[in-house]
């Protein structure tokens, strides 16, 4: 991948619509559009659009592709921080390929997947983080999940972790003073690490954790919630799935063992995903391909994070309690339209689509008030990243107060930083630099 190359790529989905946009980045956009229209180059102002023929060579009027609006941003004040060309053509692919085989001719090479992304991040524009936030906003299927995205891509993410990173090395800067500090009783060394330890480097590991935890609460809200609809057979699990996605997903007959297989469907719920998955009826079947069904209800059961039991009569069907043993429940009864059963928490009728109290019982048994207000996302590899902190410093903790080995300490907390730097894409060499950086940067102006 080569940073100066101009690249070209299609930035809308490859289908037939109202419009296509290509997209040209590099420091060759304005020679190679020179190559395909008629207007003078020189007079296109930045962040104006304006209409013109494309040609697959202006020099050849028969060579004409299409009329499109062509906006040009000049760099650095651009999605890559390079000169980028956006063509807004008619929204045929064929039209799409042809503009970007131009572009190729006359010098530009097809972008590959995330390239002016990786551009961008390169020029400077964004953080690494901010960049795993573009794709994540993309990819985001619910309101929550687009919020949450959004905010890494705002820079929230970033934000959190250069303050733990500051905290880090406002930490580690104290610990090596005190290592290279040639006027000081080294007899003192373990007491005064002992008290940077307790002072900085347990709220830099508190402060850490706190991250994870919201990180994780984001995760789940952007993934969404899994429901595993459970239940004996012929009580009005598929009717249940069918209202609640609002459509026929699963076939509904009066005979017992209809459903055979998982069948899933989706509804966005107080602005989060909700998964849900019908299984079979669980009961005993020397049917081959029922039993293959049970056997998948179970496992969507193990991984479910909610499961509905539901019931038409009563809820003491102690196979089904066994299986639910341990995961966070709701007793559904069914054909509430028809009559009450006995021990369920909410009752529903899928033919008068009553379900409201319901999905506010899915809603705070899913603690998603809660979860958002503790909520700040990151990746699952940032969240990695974290993680891996958190066990440095706590083995820089446990090497000062348990084995009272000095260097050991700061060399942990050291390599904590390398994790960070790692984590915002930033070179391990750039560690001794920001160790030292904040140690002098306690000293006074002028000395």
């Amino acid at each position: 991948m080569e940073l100066l190359d101009t690249i070209v790529a299609l930035g809308t989905p490859r289908m037939i619509g109202a419009l296509a946009v290509v997209r040209l980045s590099g420091p060759q956009s304005l020679e190679i559009l020179s190559h395909l229209i008629h207007k003078d180059i020189k007079k296109i102002k930045p962040n104006e659009a304006f209409l013109a023929n494309v040609y697959g060579d202006k020099e050849k009027e028969d060579s004409l592709i299409d009329q499109a609006v062509i906006t040009f941003f000049k760099g650095p004040r651009s999605y890559t921080g390079e000169d980028v060309l956006e063509f807004s053509l008619h929204g045929s692919p064929a039209i799409a390929d042809e503009v970007i085989e131009a572009c190729i001719a006359y010098g530009a090479r097809p972008a590959r997947n995330g390239e002016f992304t990786m551009k961008a991040y390169l020029n400077g524009k964004m953080t690494l983080l901010q960049a795993e936030g573009v794709d994540d906003f993309i990819k985001a299927q619910s309101k929550t999940a687009r919020d949450l995205a959004l905010s890494s891509l705002r820079g929230e993410s970033s934000s959190n972790v250069d303050e733990l990173k500051n905290k880090l090395l406002d930490a580690i800067s104290e610990a090596e003073y005190i290592l290279e500090d040639d006027l000081s009783d080294h007899s003192d060394y373990l007491e005064e690490m002992k008290g940077v330890a307790e002072n900085k480097a347990v709220p830099v590991l508190d402060y850490c954790n706190k991250l994870l935890l919201e990180a994780h609460n984001a995760q789940r809200l952007y993934e969404g919630v899994d429901v595993a609809i459970v239940g004996k057979p012929n009580v009005g699990k598929s009717s249940l799935l069918n209202a609640l996605v609002g459509e026929d997903k699963a076939i509904v007959t009066s005979i017992p063992g209809t459903t055979r297989d998982i069948v899933e469907g989706e509804k966005e719920i107080a602005g989060v995903q909700f998964r849900f998955k019908d299984t079979a009826g669980i009961r005993p079947t020397e049917d081959v391909v029922e039993r293959l069904g049970v056997e998948r209800s179970i496992k969507a059961i193990r991984e479910a994070d909610i499961v509905l039991y539901v019931s038409d009569s009563s809820f003491d069907d102690k196979e089904a309690l066994d299986l639910v043993k341990g995961k966070t429940v709701i007793k559904v009864g069914s054909k509430g339209d028809v009559k009450k059963v006995v021990g369920a928490e909410v009752m529903t009728s899928a033919k008068e689509k009553d379900l409201g109290e319901l999905e506010k019982m899915m809603v705070k048994k899913a603690n998603i008030a809660s979860a958002k207000a503790q909520a700040s996302y990151m990746s699952k590899r940032d969240m990695g990243y974290l993680a891996n902190l958190a066990s440095d410093i706590q083995e820089a903790l446990k090497a000062i107060r348990v084995d009272g080995y000095v260097d050991a300490f700061s060399d942990m907390l050291r390599r904590g930083i390398d994790v960070l730097n790692d984590m915002l894409g930033v070179s391990s060499a750039q560690t001794g630099e920001d160790i030292y950086t904040t140690i002098f940067a306690h000293f006074c102006l002028g000395k």
